[in-house]
């Protein structure tokens, strides 16, 4: 799950500086076949988890939002996550809001799409850059 998720964010990466012409083009082509294999991952996954769990709330949850998810793969205006949002919401009392909120929706490995930072501010490419090196090493 993690690796489909950053191929999602290699493709914006490249995708940044072209014409929105060219990054719906892109997106069309690598990153709805990746969405595409994590929609079919999480419809395997929803019937195995215990109800109850957390990790069948995060598929829950990750399903709820799938169409929303989707949307920024037609809509060249939307990035693949809320970065800009998030930062602004930081100061005050927002931002103390978001980290309550964040602890709640980040609730397994299927909503990562959905959460792009942690609290402590740091992005999901790093985290799963981490992650990677952490395999490497083991």
């Amino acid at each position: 799950m993690l690796e489909w998720v950053r191929q999602l964010y290699d493709i914006e990466d490249r995708a940044h500086d072209w014409s929105v012409d060219a990054r719906r083009e892109l997106r069309a082509g690598e990153a709805n076949p990746i969405l595409g294999k994590i929609e079919a991952y999480l419809a395997e996954l929803a019937p195995r988890a215990l109800p109850k769990s957390s990790l069948a709330k995060a598929v829950t949850y990750a399903r709820n939002q799938w169409e929303a998810l989707r949307r920024y793969t037609d809509d060249d205006r939307l990035t693949i996550d809320n970065n800009v949002s998030e930062r602004t919401l930081t100061s005050g009392p927002l931002g103390q809001w978001r980290s309550v909120v964040h602890g709640h929706l980040c609730l397994g490995a299927c909503c990562v799409p959905f959460c792009s930072q942690s609290s402590t501010g740091t992005t999901f490419r790093e985290l799963s850059g981490r992650t990677a090196r952490r395999r490497q090493v083991s």
